[in-house]
Order: structure tokens, then C-alpha cells, then sequence
């Protein structure tokens, strides 16, 4: 679960146009903040991710996402098929309940 939400931080903020495309559905809302402790970090990332799962599920069924290169993309469909999996969302919930 850790390393599906690596694979999709990584991959938002490793494209420019992907990232401005999911502030434009988050309302501008980070999933990563710089600047905090690793540990801290690395909770806010996914509780921040958790937070933003409807939003990151609309952007991947927007037209934008859509007429993307990124869309049909290898690491794009990874992120697609991660973003709309149930198991991984529950995985996630349950992991930011313990810590």
C-alpha cells in the first residue's frame, strides 16, 4: 500500500502538467509538503493522498486526463489502476487508523 502511494505522489509530482491538472481538481490542496520532519512527512503524504481520492478519481476520468499523453502511458495506466482500487483506498484507511 506504501508503494502504491509512492507510485502515484511520484508520478504527479514528477509531471508538471499532471500536477497542475490535480491542483485544478483538489481546489489547489497538496499531497506532499516540504520542509517537515520524514516521519510526519510521510504520514501527512498519505493521509493527504487519502484525503484527495475523490478528486484524484475525477481528474482520471476528466477530458483532459482523457486526451492526455499521460493517460494511455504505461506509468499512467499503473496510476489509474491504483487510484480506482478499492483495496488499496481500504489498505490505506486502515493504515492511517493504526498510526
Amino acid at each position: 500500500m506504501v508503494e502504491e502511494a509512492k507510485i502515484i505522489t511520484k508520478f504527479i509530482y514528477n509531471h508538471t502538467w499532471v500536477l497542475s491538472l490535480m491542483r485544478e481538481h483538489t481546489g489547489g490542496k497538496e499531497i506532499i509538503r516540504s520542509g517537515i520532519a520524514r516521519f510526519v512527512s510521510n504520514f501527512l503524504a498519505l493521509q493527504n493522498l487519502f484525503e484527495v481520492e475523490p478528486p484524484l478519481k475525477r481528474m482520471l476520468i476528466s477530458d483532459k486526463w482523457g486526451e492526455s499523453s499521460f493517460h494511455h502511458s504505461d506509468d499512467g495506466e499503473k496510476v489509474q489502476k491504483i487510484v480506482f482500487d478499492n483495496l488499496f483506498w481500504k489498505g490505506l484507511d486502515e493504515a492511517l487508523k493504526v498510526i
